[in-house]
This record gives structure tokens, C-alpha cells and sequence, in this order.
């Protein structure tokens, strides 16, 4: 049995699967949300619907602890978007079945021995086509065609642009940043939350460059840092326009107690100028936000401070 997959990706479990040692009880598997996820979902025998419902009580793991805490996973690993299994364990016969039927699911260590041929396989997964397989010259050219990171942003940005044309024609009430998180999923909320703590890692670099509170000038350079830096992450990790606005401003009212209003002006201003090559500075600071995004994630925290402090002081002085 092979005890581990490479480059398996990540997947979402409970806490209480990892935290309290209970055992895999469901196991499915979605569409992933980002190109790192495996899609896989995990819940443990412990877990209740009360259990489950807040924020926290999902995580997202790599899909080696997973394989730790029970290595039969590996054999189902493989099983296409849509496969939804419970774990059995009678007098040490370990074993997975499809959810609805109870069959045993036939276990594949590897992708060429999943079993496409199975009446059972066929049955839950009537749509399924085997990847085809390229040769070396094909996928040359595959690598050779995928866009750039720029041209990913670019595309982001034009998705944003598309979606704040929609809601402008919806509704000009400007509470529309104030949207509530209610109609996120499970997955959704993981994914807030991670973005969540980068940018609140992101102000606890810039509070120890800055040592006193922001001044206005300040929190509006930062304003433009935090716009540029969540556009560079939605290339890679999409959240709704929207979402990425409540983020900057909950950040200053958590980090500095500053009016939301204000903060909320200061984003509209740098959305009017952004396209604007009249207003270099705004051009600029959000240049150098989407910069912070490549440092942030090099752990290169020092450069990320001397670059806001620079950038502050020719601010202060212009």
C-alpha cells in the first residue's frame, strides 16, 4: 500500500479530526478551489452538524496528515470530483463505501488503477473521461501557452471591473461594501479567513515601521498598499470585489479604531484615479502592494518594511 502520494496538494478537514483523534468517518471530494487543493473534504465520527457550523471548525491541511491519521485514504486518493465515501472499520476490516449504495469502494494507490471499468465505478461516475496522455513535446507546448502572472492579474482586474459595473447598475447605495459574509460555504469562509490573516500580518509589519498611529495621509498611502496587494492575491486566490473591500476596511477599524466611512472614501478615490495616468502616486502605491504580495509569501519581511517606510516618508515630504 503506498503510504504516501506526491504533490498530493491540500484538502479541508475538521478540527476535531486533526485536534481530538477521532477517526475519518466522510470523505468527498469537490471542485478545488485553488490550484493547491485537492478538493478533498474530511470529517471525523466526532463531528455533529453543531460542531461543524462555525468559521473555525474547518482547516486546510495538506492531504499528508490526512494519509497519517488513516492510510487507506491514499486508496481513494485518486477517485474523480464527486466521489462521496464513509469509512468502515469492522474487527480491523478497513474499508470505504459509496454513500448512498454502501458498496465497498475498490481502492486505487495509483491513478491507473482506478476502476473505470466497475459497474459501481460506472454508476457514480457515469460523465467520467480518463485524462488523455501527452508526450513530452505536447506538454512542451501546454507549459509554453499558459499566461503569464501578469496576464493573470490583468484578467483578475478585469473581472473586478465587470463585477463593479454590475453592481453599480444594481444599486448606488454605497452599503453594498458592507455585504455580510452569510452566503459564503464552508470552503469560502476558510479561504476569508486566510486572506484575513495576511493582511492583518501584512498592518502588524507596517505598526512596528510606523511605532505611533497612522496619520491620514498614512492610512490612505496604506489603503492603496492593501488594494494592490489583495488585486495581485485574487489573480491566484479569487475573492468577490466586494469581500477584498470589507477586508481593508474591518482592518483599520480592528487595528486603529478609524471611522470605516473614511476608509471606505479612501477606496473609492483610488478607484476613480486607479486608470488615471494623471495620478501617479495612486498608480504607484498600488504597484508597490502588489509587490508586498511576492515578499509577503518570500517571508521577506524586512524588505516589506524598509519599502513602507520609504514609501511613507516621500509621502510625508511631497
Amino acid at each position: 500500500m503506498e503510504k504516501t502520494i506526491p504533490k498530493a496538494g491540500n484538502c479541508l478537514t475538521s478540527r476535531k479530526l486533526l485536534e481530538e483523534d477521532g477517526h475519518i468517518l466522510w470523505a468527498w471530494r469537490e471542485k478545488p478551489l485553488i490550484p493547491s487543493d485537492s478538493g478533498w473534504r474530511f470529517l471525523s465520527d466526532k463531528d455533529t452538524q453543531a460542531t461543524i457550523n462555525p468559521e473555525e471548525s474547518f482547516v486546510m491541511v495538506a492531504i499528508e496528515e490526512i494519509f497519517n491519521i488513516e492510510p487507506l485514504v491514499t486508496g481513494i486518493y485518486w477517485y474523480p470530483v464527486g466521489a462521496d465515501f464513509q469509512f468502515y472499520d469492522y474487527a480491523g476490516d478497513k474499508h470505504f463505501v459509496y454513500n448512498d449504495t454502501l458498496e465497498r469502494v475498490e481502492l486505487a494507490h495509483r491513478f491507473n488503477d482506478l476502476p473505470t471499468t466497475s459497474p459501481k465505478f460506472q454508476q457514480h461516475f457515469p460523465n467520467y473521461q480518463r485524462p488523455q496522455v501527452v508526450s513530452d513535446s505536447q506538454r512542451t507546448q501546454l507549459v509554453a501557452n499558459l499566461p503569464t502572472n501578469e496576464e493573470l492579474i490583468a484578467r483578475a482586474e478585469e473581472r473586478d471591473a465587470m463585477v463593479k459595473q454590475s453592481q453599480a447598475a444594481s444599486s448606488t447605495n454605497a452599503s453594498a461594501i458592507d455585504q455580510t459574509t452569510s452566503h459564503l460555504s464552508v470552503a469560502d469562509l476558510k479561504l476569508l479567513a486566510d486572506a484575513k490573516k495576511e493582511v492583518s500580518d501584512l498592518v502588524e509589519i507596517w505598526q512596528k515601521a510606523l511605532k505611533t498611529l497612522p496619520t491620514t495621509n498614512d492610512q490612505y498611502v496604506m489603503t492603496g498598499l492593501l488594494l494592490g496587494y489583495l488585486a495581485n492575491r485574487n489573480a491566484e486566490v479569487p475573492l468577490e470585489w466586494a469581500t477584498r473591500r470589507n477586508l481593508i476596511v474591518n482592518i483599520f477599524y480592528d487595528k486603529f479604531h478609524i471611522a470605516q466611512e473614511q476608509i471606505k472614501q479612501f477606496i473609492a478615490t483610488y478607484e476613480q484615479r486607479r486608470d488615471n495616468p494623471e495620478y501617479l502616486a495612486e498608480l504607484q502605491i498600488i504597484r508597490y502592494g502588489k509587490a508586498m504580495y511576492e515578499w509577503y509569501w518570500q517571508h521577506d519581511n524586512q524588505l516589506i518594511a524598509d519599502q513602507f517606510s520609504q514609501l511613507l516618508n516621500h509621502y510625508r515630504e511631497s
